[in-house]
């Protein structure tokens, strides 16, 4: 996938809820989400073959319990294309379209320390790898010709960014996440005028 590229769906990222994630557990084999939150602690010790409750959208899984995700390309596409068992601590970011759920990033906690985070509209988590999520809200241009920061720079690169706007605009409306540099970026919408847009960058 290219940071380029144009994610236009409907709830893609939201307004990401970290900072106060909601509780689920399950005891069966599909785990199910509520659509008032982009952030998650997952309880249950049964093998999960399913993430359903929502159609689509962007959401963090912080794993509680030792547990295995089964592998689907039909319904659960993980990260290696495996099966793999959660530890406590782990944590995973998935994208849900029309009921099949991709793992887009996962990272275990084992034999790692620094989780600092800022979890504000415009803010990050740094996951102990390396890893670097940023997300927040801006103005998307129609030119994509003003730069904005990112709340913290990425010291070596920026891997993949995706955007949304939101707006009762009743047209078709696109908006790219473009990285400039490892501290800026820029988003270039296809409406004539400004709209607030939401971002989600992952970088090390």
């Amino acid at each position: 996938m290219s940071v380029n590229q144009t994610i236009d769906a409907s709830k893609m990222l939201g307004s990401l809820e970290l900072a106060n994630p909601v509780t689920v557990t399950s005891e069966s084999g599909v785990l199910t989400l509520t659509a008032d939150s982009n952030s998650f602690v997952a309880e249950g010790a049964e093998a999960i073959t399913s993430i359903t409750g929502v159609d689509q959208g962007m959401y963090v899984i912080t794993w509680n319990t030792a547990r295995t995700l089964t592998y689907s390309a039909s319904a659960l596409v993980l990260v290696g294309q495996a099966d793999k068992t959660t530890a406590i601590g782990d944590v995973g970011v998935y994208q849900i379209n029309s009921g099949v759920v991709t793992e887009l990033l996962y990272q275990p906690v084992a034999g790692y320390g620094d989780f600092s985070a800022s979890l504000v509209t415009n803010g990050y988590q740094k996951l102990p790898s390396g890893l670097i999520i940023q997300w927040g809200q801006n103005t998307s241009e129609p030119s994509g010709s003003t730069l904005y920061s990112f709340p913290i720079a990425f010291p070596n690169a920026v891997f993949v960014g995706f955007a949304e706007v939101t707006s009762s605009v009743s047209a078709d409306i696109t908006v790219r996440f473009i990285p400039k540099s490892k501290s800026q970026f820029m988003l270039d919408c296809s409406y004539s005028s400004n709209l607030p847009a939401y971002w989600m960058a992952i970088g090390y």
